[in-house]
């Protein structure tokens, strides 16, 4: 995700090279940024983007935006489904409707260099398999958790990433990916909205994620247990397309 912004980078390592509309990626110094695009890998681990895209793009994104880097095998697929209403109750419906007015506010999400008086806190959301539960994050630290029940427990619900990228329309439109694991022998089961139906969210967790959401944010269905115990620090975490490590 995007730790930091600065419009006009010089490299504080490679004798002072411009690094225009610099986005970082990891706090050892991979970024978005405008450069060379020779047709052949160039950089020391960055990203390079043609300077018109990267100034667009900069002017779009914010501090937490979720980065993915995908090749066409790889590259995400749009899902439409009512997000995360990850069932389609009609009293889950109907607190979606009830929370549209309270969402408007959270459509857009100005870029931010800092902490901004009026910026709206970076949300996410990650649904564990093994813990029962789903946690909803804001600007990396967790305010709620309740538990779910997920429809045939057996099957494993696989690991997807989604990204909320628009709230127009009738329902959310997420950029999806679907990932596997280290140990796994099997295919990638892609995200689809069977895999998302099966899982029901607590009513209550429901409404304040409702509240919460903004395109850009972002939702993990895993497996594995999400519980504090198992995060790592405030740092840059890698999620391979191929594994998860």
């Amino acid at each position: 995700m995007i730790l930091q912004k600065d419009q006009h980078h010089h490299s504080s390592i490679y004798h002072n090279a411009s690094m225009p509309n610099t986005q970082r990626l990891t706090w050892d110094g991979v970024c978005l940024h405008a450069g060379g695009l020779p047709g052949y890998p160039s950089s020391h681990g960055c990203v390079h983007l043609p300077l018109e895209f990267s100034a667009k793009l900069f002017e779009i994104t914010h501090l937490g935006t979720a980065v993915i880097i995908a090749d066409e095998a790889s590259a995400p697929a749009d899902v439409v489904h009512p997000g995360i209403i990850l069932n389609g109750d009609a009293d889950q419906m109907i607190a979606q409707e009830r929370a549209r007015e309270r969402r408007k506010k959270h459509k857009t999400v100005p870029p931010a260099s800092g902490d901004h008086p009026n910026r709206v806190p970076i949300a996410s959301v990650v649904v564990s398999g093994a813990d029962r539960k789903s946690y909803l994050l804001k600007d990396g630290d967790i305010v709620d958790q309740k538990p779910i029940t997920i429809a045939n427990p057996d099957q494993p619900l696989g690991t997807h990433v989604l990204v909320l990228k628009t709230l127009e329309g009738k329902h959310p439109t997420w950029s999806a990916m679907s990932i596997r694991h280290a140990d796994s022998t099997t295919a990638v089961q892609s995200t689809d909205t069977a895999t998302l139906d099966r899982i029901k969210l607590d009513p209550a967790f429901v409404e304040q994620a409702l509240g919460s959401m903004h395109p850009g944010m972002s939702l993990m269905i895993t497996d594995l247990a999400a519980g504090p115990e198992t995060r790592s620090d405030r740092d840059f975490v890698i999620v391979s397309s191929e594994f998860v490590q």
